[in-house]
């Protein structure tokens, strides 16, 4: 099992999803892209921490996706995943890996 990726909350969430290069340049244009931090193994409404805005780098060749939130003061403190839902155009759903973090207090006020 991975280790969580260290977030301190209250910090601008900011997070690069590369796509593999096996990925042909573009195959995701077209495509919707949803991502969503929520507390480890809660698939319920109270387990969502926050609906975050995608962006690709370059929308011609989608390779480097960024997941992104700019207020994470009041974000619980533990365990959170993501995973990031691609939608095509026809209906095709896939999902990328679970990446884990483990968001952690602030001290600096």
């Amino acid at each position: 099992m991975t280790k969580p990726i260290p977030f301190k909350r209250g910090t601008t969430f900011s997070f690069v999803l590369e796509i593999p290069s096996t990925t042909v340049d573009g195959f995701f244009m077209d495509w919707g892209v949803k991502a969503q931090i929520r507390k480890q193994n809660n698939d319920n409404a109270s387990g969502l921490i926050a609906d975050l805005t995608t962006s690709w780098v370059d929308a011609e060749t989608t390779r480097n996706l960024i997941l992104s939130f700019s207020m994470t003061d009041k974000w619980p403190l533990g365990i959170a995943e993501v995973d990031v839902l691609y939608t095509a155009p026809s209906g095709q759903r896939m999902r990328s890996h679970t990446i884990t973090f483990n968001i952690e207090r602030d001290i600096t006020q």
